[in-house]
């Protein structure tokens, strides 16, 4: 399992990029987001479903209020390393405890940064 890097990013709308006819490239096989004392835990596990190797994957964690505005931007490299078809890449971060923060969207790139359409963006509930 890899340790992401967090990196915090100015909160910002949405990439804008979320091609609803266009097939998904990363399946989420597992996600959990959960608060622990006086942070924020993201973890999970992502699989390369683009049918060719992926050269590294970047999540970008965007933190929501309760009416879904984006507060804040999280972003975490979970591997460098090519991702082949079918292969999984494991991560866990944390941040700081974002009080108002109630959901977590994602969004996805390649080490290139080419946009990956993640197959359940969320938003998902904070534990």
């Amino acid at each position: 399992m890899l340790l992401g890097t967090a990196v915090w990013a100015p909160a910002q709308k949405g990439r804008g990029s979320r091609d609803k006819d266009r097939p998904p490239e990363l399946e989420i096989v597992e996600f959990s987001v959960r608060r622990d004392e006086k942070v924020i835990v993201v973890d999970g596990r992502v699989r390369n479903i683009s049918g060719k190797p992926l050269k590294g994957i970047v999540l970008f964690f965007e933190f929501l209020e309760s009416d879904n505005k984006m507060i804040s931007r999280m972003i975490a490299e979970v591997t460098k390393d090519v991702v082949g078809p079918g292969e999984d890449a494991a991560f866990e971060t944390q941040t700081r405890d974002q009080s108002r923060a109630v959901f977590l969207r994602l969004d996805a790139e390649d080490g290139h940064g080419r946009f990956l359409l993640p197959d359940k963006p969320g938003p998902y509930e904070i534990e």
